[in-house]
């Protein structure tokens, strides 16, 4: 009897560990193909630079705008002839800060820190 109950364990455990080596698999190709593919929101804001000053009225056209955002910076942007530039980025839905260069030689960025947020427009002010 204890050879019959051994036999018939060791007929189950081939049994078992035979199938576990011929479970079906998938081939590669078929699993890739229902992969989509993820694509990162675009978050945008429109900047407008007036020169400061003598100028007060004058938009400033050729301004160097960059925005910062939680994922790092937002490419740098010139103003356009009404002093307008869209600032575009992907990291989060607001800029921690905006920095505005003007064009004139040595001119430094100046920063405006605060929540820009997607879809805004906002109007700032530099010393020409």
């Amino acid at each position: 009897m204890k050879k019959f109950i051994s036999l018939c364990i060791t007929a189950m455990l081939s049994a078992v560990l035979s199938s576990v080596g011929t479970q079906a698999t998938e081939p590669a190709s078929s699993k890739s193909e229902g992969t989509s593919t993820v694509t990162e929101r675009e978050y945008k804001c429109t900047v407008t630079v007036y020169a400061k000053g003598s100028r007060d009225t004058w938009l400033y056209e050729g301004a160097t705008v960059s925005g910062m955002a939680s994922g790092g910076f937002t490419e740098d942007v010139k103003t356009d002839s009404r002093g307008r530039a869209t600032l575009v980025w992907h990291s989060s839905p607001e800029l921690k800060a905006i920095y505005v260069k003007g064009t004139g030689f040595g001119a430094i960025s100046v920063k405006f820190e605060g929540r820009y947020e997607d879809g805004g427009s906002y109007t700032f002010y530099i010393d020409a």
